[in-house]
């Protein structure tokens, strides 16, 4: 038995084991202890830089991110693999704490350092010939959800199936993570244009698997049919999902509250703005009961609020929650630009455009700063757009919007409904302007992609013809 009074590096070693027990039991806040005394302790015998303390703060961030801190654990991971490198560590040490800064990086969408980190992990496993470990096929997993989210779908696509071919021959189809790769990799084939094979993975998933996945399979067939324009079915297999979440997980309890806040957000864009406040007050709720609340989904979640309140008219509410969700998100991340410019947005209907202009600007120095463009900025771009319209500066307007499009265009591909939308602004500002031929070109793109992705009787495409009228009144083309 090691003396407690005995600070050697022994047990320096037995308190940071003891960590890793109390970790395994959820005890956080006593690993957290434990490996803060081992610190102490180890300070005594290293420098800072020296590997082994290293490996302590590695580990403490672990610790972080398992107990619900991930910033915190972001942060410290980001700071001490950054001293990593040089060391004489071996790459059995990191493996844990690339997994666990992967996730945390993913969580708060910083996508290239989650690349990166389960690119590291792809790499190690195939170096050591380790291809049927399940945790090289996490990786893939991971690494695919990764490169879907930054619109690497081939990419994406070759990864998820890799690992979904893995786990249909091994007949380990009733596992979790298989259903995680269905899904996310029927998401990725949604993106390339396949949504008849996208549907055909979720039918499985749902008719196969059962319990939290069918319902999460319902849940992401309910958002391929809202994509389509089908509302109504999108509703229905989002209700459908909400009834088969069981929530007495945190899984399940954050699985329904993602769900919850997607149907919330199909309502708001129906006017039905009241059910959508209670559905995303349920979906708070049940992010807080998880006990894994972070600041980026409670901030998402109050943001998504502010807007059906701003949409309801009911300003003063929709800035309060607006304001709570800037509090709760990482600044400079997308929750915080996306609060930010609901702000904005709110002043701006109230008829105070020097504030508006103001917390846009705000948000433009944080783009300077680093925020990669993204369709969060693309947004940005077309409120304040709109607010320069409103002001009289039709030019300015127009550069922002042209902005807008290409980055939207970059994002998502130019055969999408928000593409689509981005040109219909364009064109409506060009005709103002008097800029007929590019109004002609942008209304000419939008009828072809609304009519190809919803039919020539959808409200889309309506709405394009309308402009297309617009455009013939002002060439003096009258009888067309």
């Amino acid at each position: 038995v090691i003396r407690e009074t005995k600070q050697d590096l022994n047990y320096a070693s037995a308190l940071e084991n003891a960590a890793q027990f109390q970790n395994a039991l959820g005890e956080f806040e006593k690993a957290e202890a434990l490996l803060q005394k081992a610190r102490g302790i180890l300070e005594l015998f290293h420098r800072a830089d020296d590997a082994p303390l290293l490996l302590n703060q590695l580990s403490l961030a672990s610790t972080y991110y398992l107990s619900g801190k991930s910033v915190q654990a972001f942060e410290i991971f980001k700071t001490t693999f950054a001293k990593v490198s040089g060391k004489t560590i071996s790459a059995d040490d990191l493996i844990t704490s690339q997994y666990y800064f992967g996730l945390s990086s993913l969580e708060n969408n910083f996508l290239n350092e989650a690349a990166t980190c389960f690119n590291w992990l792809k790499e190690y496993y195939e170096l050591n010939n380790d291809l049927e470990n399940i945790n090289y096929h996490e990786a893939l997993y991971n690494l695919g959800d990764v490169r879907l989210k930054q619109q690497q779908l081939a990419e994406a696509e070759t990864l998820l199936a890799t690992s979904q071919k893995f786990f249909e021959t091994k007949n380990q189809t009733t596992e979790e993570l298989y259903a995680k790769i269905i899904n996310t990799r029927a998401l990725c084939l949604q993106k390339l244009g396949r949504s008849a094979e996208a549907t055909a993975l979720f039918d499985i998933l749902e008719k196969s698997v059962g319990g939290l996945s069918s319902a999460i399979a319902l849940s992401n067939k309910a958002a391929i049919a809202q994509q389509t324009g089908n509302l109504s079915g999108a509703e229905k297999l989002y209700r459908g999902a909400l009834k088969a979440y069981g929530r007495s997980t945190a899984t399940e309890l954050l699985s329904y509250a993602e769900t919850a806040q997607n149907l919330a957000v199909l309502l708001t864009e129906l006017g039905r703005y009241d059910e959508a406040i209670v559905l995303l007050d349920e979906a708070l709720a049940s992010t807080n009961q998880a006990g894994k609340a972070n600041g980026t989904k409670i901030s998402s979640l109050l943001a998504k609020k502010g807007l059906a309140l701003l949409k309801a008219g009911k300003f003063e509410d929709a800035l309060k929650n607006y304001s709570s969700a800037v509090v709760e998100a990482t600044k400079q991340s997308n929750e915080w630009v996306v609060a930010c410019n609901g702000i904005a947005v709110v002043y701006q209907q109230k008829g105070d455009f020097a504030k508006a202009d103001s917390i846009v600007q705000n948000i433009f120095s944080a783009y300077d700063s680093g925020i990669k463009e993204d369709m969060v900025f693309a947004s940005v771009l077309n409120n304040y757009a709109a607010l320069k319209q409103v002001e009289g500066q039709l030019l300015t307007s127009r550069d922002l919007l042209q902005q807008a499009a290409i980055i939207t265009r970059k994002n998502v591909g130019a055969l999408n409904l928000s593409y689509a939308t981005a040109l219909e602004n364009l064109a409506y500002v060009n005709l103002q302007m008097g800029e007929l031929r590019s109004a002609k070109l942008a209304i000419d793109s939008v009828l072809i992609i609304s009519a190809a992705l919803l039919g020539e009787k959808s409200e889309e495409y309506a709405s394009a013809l309308i402009n297309l009228g617009r455009y013939y009144q002002y060439a003096g083309e009258f009888s067309n």
